[in-house]
């Protein structure tokens, strides 16, 4: 999947998602790849992560590999996943029965 305009909301794709030049995202991206050249604000959740020259990323990366070329910016929070899986947060109902 290719974007060169604007999406604000949920992707999920199996393969690999891009963002051109002329992209601007804004939301949850979970796909095996992403490679960003425009914009892109929010949550992604990937095997690998390249922010390219020109790409602008704002927000949290979590994957397996992180690539972030020169010429682009990034703003946020990395987590390798296999971390991110170990810091899970116990859900809600766990906790309260903790305090009981």
């Amino acid at each position: 999947m290719h974007i060169d305009g604007k999406h604000d909301g949920e992707i999920k794709s199996n393969n690999r998602v891009s963002i051109g030049s002329q992209g601007n995202v804004g939301g949850e991206i979970t796909a095996k790849n992403l490679a960003i050249t425009g914009t892109f604000v929010g949550t992604a959740d990937c095997d690998q992560v390249d922010v390219l020259e020109g790409g602008q990323m704002q927000g949290k990366i979590i994957a397996d590999q992180l690539t972030i070329d020169q010429n682009c910016n990034f703003e946020g929070e990395s987590v390798k996943r296999s971390a991110a899986k170990i810091a899970a947060p116990a859900p809600v109902a766990s906790l309260a029965k903790k305090k009981s």
